[in-house]
């Protein structure tokens, strides 16, 4: 192919400078030996290669959708789960045990505010500085070793979400000083519960009638747990404690709460009130039981009771 020769089309006129026009030289045939093709800028790109390119971007491509599908609509409602146990958690509302009272309706038990250490496990720290540190503090306040809180670490489950009592009847001093370290550490809670006493002053020999109450052991936390208790529960030992259990114990609350990520409080979401066990009416007349007690007293007092004398 050759240009016309009357005009050069990349001539340039005399107001242009050299170097701001280039002129080029084109051959006057194109070579005809060699194979057309797809031409590109910079590179000679083969349609087969390029099928391949796109058929990896479209399987990699599939792939990906495929799994994003299989998260959201088999996986999802897992996920939501997950996600909503590390935000929502279910607590339990104590209920109040109901009352021994003698014929009369005096009250042979009697409740105290009792104020109680807890720690939820799975948020406790899980760095080994930081827990020595916890450590630490807890076994200052608490007037015990830091071996024996590790023991009692140890034998928590890490992902549960349920309290576990570490210390009772707290002083007012160590609850102010609990109350300051739960601000910075979330996995230290003080919990209000009550004590149960027994106010039969006089009347001692009530005692193996009445009955006491005694923490869950280690190898009773399946059975009870079936039964609907707690860890840091009590339950009745001996006497009409133990033989009214079902009847004293109420039935306990519920309550839903929303939580940070820190595992601190927000709002309650929802809850269930407890139902406070019954009150339970004996024939025993405490009045009259103290009054034969007292005379069974000065009766040994006046015989000597060091010569081995019965009445």
């Amino acid at each position: 192919m050759r240009y016309p020769t009357r005009r050069d089309p990349f001539a340039t006129s005399g107001r242009d400078s050299r170097w701001q026009v280039r002129r080029f030289e084109l051959p006057n045939e194109l070579p005809t030996d060699q194979p057309v093709g797809r031409v590109y800028l910079g590179m000679q790109f083969g349609a087969k290669r390029l099928d391949l390119w796109i058929g990896v971007v479209a399987a990699v491509f599939l792939v990906l959708v495929s799994r994003d599908a299989y998260l959201q609509l088999a996986q999802g409602s897992r996920y939501r789960q997950l996600a909503d146990g590390n935000r929502i958690r279910i607590l339990p509302v104590p209920a109040q045990r109901g009352l021994l009272r003698d014929r009369f309706g005096q009250p042979l038990v009697a409740h105290q505010p009792n104020l109680r250490l807890q720690l939820v496990p799975y948020d406790l720290p899980r760095e080994p500085a930081a827990r020595s540190q916890l450590e630490g503090e807890l076994a200052q306040l608490l007037h015990q070793t830091p071996e024996d809180l590790r023991t009692q670490w140890d034998a928590m489950d890490l992902e549960s979400y349920q309290p576990v009592t570490i210390a009772e009847n707290l002083r007012q001093e160590q609850a102010i000083t609990a109350t300051l370290l739960s601000s910075r550490v979330p996995a230290v809670r003080l919990d209000v519960d009550v004590l149960r006493q027994y106010p039969i002053d006089g009347a001692r020999s009530l005692s193996h009638v009445l009955g006491y109450l005694g923490k869950i052991g280690p190898q009773e936390t399946a059975v009870a747990r079936e039964r609907g208790y707690e860890r840091s529960d009590s339950l009745g030992r001996a006497g009409l404690e133990q033989a009214l259990e079902e009847v004293l114990r109420g039935q306990k609350g519920r309550e839903q709460i929303e939580v940070d990520a820190t595992g601190r409080r927000k709002e309650v979401i929802a809850k269930v009130s407890p139902v406070a066990g019954a009150d339970v009416v004996l024939t025993i007349d405490f009045e009259a039981q103290r009054a034969l007690e007292a005379a069974l007293q000065r009766a040994l007092t006046a015989h000597r009771p060091g010569n081995g004398v019965a009445i």
